[in-house]
């Protein structure tokens, strides 16, 4: 994923979740804030599949396996 120069870069992680509902390992996602990081998450899952995006402890939000993203207040 291509960043913009001159912006503070963050890991994010992105969980997924495989058949049964079962956690698969997570995926980097490097990103500017986290509108961007929830762009990258959304590029990385399949269609039908659901999943989290954390920054750290804290959780930015969840996809549903609908593709909906619901930010964590």
């Amino acid at each position: 994923m291509p960043l913009q120069s001159g912006g503070r870069v963050t890991s994010y992680r992105l969980y997924r979740f495989g058949p049964r509902d079962r956690l698969l390992p997570p995926e980097v996602v490097l990103a500017k804030d986290d509108r961007e990081a929830v762009d990258g998450a959304a590029r990385l899952l399949e269609p039908g599949q659901a999943g989290e995006v954390w920054q750290g402890a804290r959780m930015v939000g969840s996809f549903s396996k609908l593709g909906v993203f619901t930010p964590m207040a």
